[in-house]
């Protein structure tokens, strides 16, 4: 089964970023970037998202890969990773 990905505006920062979009039991598709991912994990889990993709903000040519190593302490129940600013705009 293939789930639906819903790119949330503004970088996922603010209950109105992800209220603006009907995100439930979808991946949410967020940039890198405004608030920690601690911040938009909580954000994800709250509006009750399946997983969480933060892809980086290609704003330099070390900002092109995902970061690495990059470990949530928030203990939340939906998996989150990190992809590439390419990926991310594909």
């Amino acid at each position: 089964d293939y789930v639906r990905v819903v790119h949330i505006p503004n970088f996922g920062c603010l209950d109105a970023d992800w209220a603006s979009a009907s995100v439930a039991n979808l991946v949410a598709l967020v940039g890198r970037g405004n608030c920690t991912y601690i911040e938009k994990s909580a954000l994800a889990e709250k509006y009750q998202v399946q997983g969480l993709l933060i892809y980086n903000d290609g704003l330099g040519s070390d900002r092109i890969a995902p970061l690495q190593n990059v470990r949530n302490s928030l203990d939340t129940n939906i998996p989150a990773f990190f992809i590439s600013y390419t990926l991310g705009m594909q």
